[in-house]
């Protein structure tokens, strides 16, 4: 294939868009790319990506590709696609003035030259580095590559300074040897007609190629790496195997774009000559039946290096045609992460995942790593407090921690009693009973389902102290943290807190009379310090056997599924009005934030209120949360 700079700055049409190319990227396996400037009628420029090929080539088989899939978000559209013809139909080329230039046919010896554009633009070694990385000095490597099926064609290597400066193809044909044709700007060997297709051009700082330069986390490794398995899942489908990718022109994002699909091959159809490069699986080298495997190489390559680049480095630097070598491959001790590119990067396809069976453990692999190790540390103290009219502590507590399936579950729960004598205390433990000994919902997974059963359990503690507590009562503040997601099922004035980064915020609301006096503004908030009738509630369980519709408060003020997301050192606070009516807030906060351990913040709390006269039963239960990236 011929390339040489009588291409730059021409103006060509392609389908409808006149286009001035501006740069030779350089070509592989029979397609030449371009970066190209859109002029449109209203003289707005763009840069795009121009590719050219034999319409009986590897870009024709992009687009028989597309035109099986159909419009598909991760395929770059197309702004144009064109067919030239010559002779007799010769392309039309648009010089800087517009005027009509000729192309004259490609006939008898045919020299094949690649040389680098001096100015503006990406070398070969660049564009085909993507694809290929073999030894400049190897005639035997360079032959394979650029001399498809033709054996009797000769190679010849002009070197400059070590450096290849011209690679040249001759090939031999029935024409005479002195015939000599003009240099034409583009054409491919004897073909007569071109396939000229037309792309938006990837931003550069957003292609594989640069990401693959920055450090990554495994979960951002694995999504990048299931995004283009993905992809060769849905060719496989279609028994189209990828052969390599150029990361140049793979822009990221979701989904991930991709510009160029020229390295494909129908799994039914054999491979005519040996490919090697970066990207290639070893089994290319000498060509033949390709294998519904082949592709998951290319995936372990790009997870490789982007989980460890250096590793990467040498793995690839090896030499192809020495399979055994491929058995050393050094990986760090990361269970599962090993295993995956161990099996991916095997030499033999047969000892590799399929494609789809690849992606299955990309996601679960990600799932694992995206969700952290869940530790809870629980502290507690319940006292009946220093009043001599309080001698039972109609306080109650309870906590449960289980695993159901995937998720790891947190129940707690505080109930302050009232009535008198024992009717408060067994008020209060019928309702921490009832909640801590009910089954949990089989779809605990599903927030709706979770804040249905909580609210239904809290009913069945109210029917039992209802049948039970005659003129008795209890207030209840329960927590259900399921994983990182928190919902809350609160009746009374029992509090329930979280201290986030040493700020503390009330998640519950006091369902009392001072409460509601000072939310409609008829008092202020020093008076409701002292206001006489502040243990009265206007809400409790017990009394009525069934609870009115918005009888319970929940998250719902923090979106429809009614709960919070918790983070990692948030610390949930659940205590009886003889906590927070002698110590508020912001005092809990500094003691939890400053001392060195839970249960001594939970100490000091209680002192605090002894200390202030304790005039009423006082339960505090405070839980920490610790999140840990997990081990795989």
């Amino acid at each position: 294939m011929q390339s040489n700079n009588l291409w730059q700055q021409q103006i060509i049409t392609v389908g409808d868009i006149d286009v001035k190319i501006e740069a030779f990227w350089g070509n592989f396996n029979n397609v030449e790319y371009y970066q190209a400037r859109l002029i449109n009628e209203i003289n707005e420029e763009k840069i795009g990506l121009l590719r050219i090929g034999s319409v009986y080539g590897e870009l024709s088989k992009e687009q028989e590709l597309r035109k099986i899939l159909g419009p598909q978000k991760f395929l770059a559209p197309l702004l144009g696609m064109s067919i030239k013809s010559y002779p007799g139909n010769e392309p039309e080329i648009k010089s800087e003035n517009r005027e009509i230039e000729e192309l004259q046919s490609p006939v008898g010896v045919q020299d094949t030259v690649v040389t680098k554009n001096p100015e503006n633009s990406v070398s070969l070694e660049e564009i085909v580095d993507e694809f290929v990385d073999i030894p400049k000095e190897s005639e035997e490597a360079l032959t394979e590559l650029y001399l498809a099926d033709d054996p009797q064609s000769e190679i010849a290597i002009t070197e400059n300074q070590g450096q290849v400066k011209e690679i040249k193809i001759e090939t031999e044909t029935n024409y005479l040897e002195e015939e000599i044709y003009p240099e034409q700007p583009l054409g491919i060997g004897s073909e007569t007609e071109l396939l000229l297709v037309l792309t938006t051009l990837p931003n550069e700082e957003k292609t594989l190629k640069h990401w693959l330069k920055q450090l990554h986390t495994p979960t951002e490794a694995l999504v990048v790496a299931g995004q283009i398995c993905q992809l060769f899942c849905l060719l496989a489908r279609h028994n189209w195997c990828v052969l390599a990718i150029a990361p140049r022109f793979m822009q990221m994002g979701t989904p991930l774009t991709v510009f160029d699909l020229t390295a494909i091959h129908r799994l039914d159809q054999p491979l005519e000559i040996g490919l090697q490069g970066t990207y290639f699986p070893p089994e290319l080298i000498t060509g033949g039946t390709l294998h519904p495997h082949t592709s998951t190489y290319i995936v372990g390559v790009i997870l490789l290096q982007a989980l460890f680049p250096e590793v990467a480095a040498n793995f690839l630097a090896r030499d192809f045609t020495s399979l055994g070598q491929y058995d050393e491959l050094s990986l760090p001790l990361q269970p599962k992460l090993r295993q995956l590119l161990t099996i991916a990067l095997a030499p033999s396809p047969e000892e590799r995942f399929s494609v789809e069976q690849f992606l299955e453990l990309l996601i679960e692999t990600r799932t694992l790593l995206a969700k952290p190790h869940l530790t809870w540390q629980i502290a507690s103290y319940s006292t009946v407090g220093l009043s001599l009219h309080r001698l039972h502590n109609e306080d109650n507590f309870g906590i449960r921690q289980s695993v159901t399936g995937q998720s790891q579950v947190l129940l707690a729960a505080i109930a302050d009693g009232m009535g008198g004598m024992a009717q408060g205390e067994v008020a209060s433990q019928l309702a921490i009973d009832a909640l801590i000994n009910a089954s949990l919902p089989k779809k605990i997974n599903i927030a709706l389902e979770r804040q249905n059963w909580l609210g239904e359990v809290v009913n069945q503690a109210n029917r039992h102290i209802t049948a039970e507590v005659r003129n008795g009562g209890t207030t209840l503040s329960t927590v259900l943290a399921v994983n990182q997601q928190l919902h809350i099922a609160h009746v009374g004035d029992s509090r329930i807190y979280l201290i986030r980064r040493g700020f503390i915020c009330q998640l519950s609301e006091d369902h009392s009379l001072v409460a509601m006096l000072l939310n409609s503004g008829q008092i202020s908030y020093q008076e409701s310090l002292e206001h006489p009738d502040r243990n009265v509630l206007t809400k409790s369980l017990g009394g009525q056997p069934q609870l009115n519709s918005g009888h319970l408060q929940t998250l719902s003020h923090f979106g429809q599924d009614n709960y919070l997301t918790l983070e990692d050192g948030d610390v949930l606070l659940l205590c009886s009005d003889g906590v927070w009516d002698l110590v508020s807030g912001d005092e809990m906060a500094t003691i939890f934030t400053k001392a060195e351990n839970l249960q001594m913040s939970v100490n000091q709390t209680i002192d605090q209120v002894l200390k202030r006269g304790a005039n009423d039963n006082a339960t505090l239960v405070a839980l920490q949360l610790t999140m840990e990236l997990p081990h795989l």
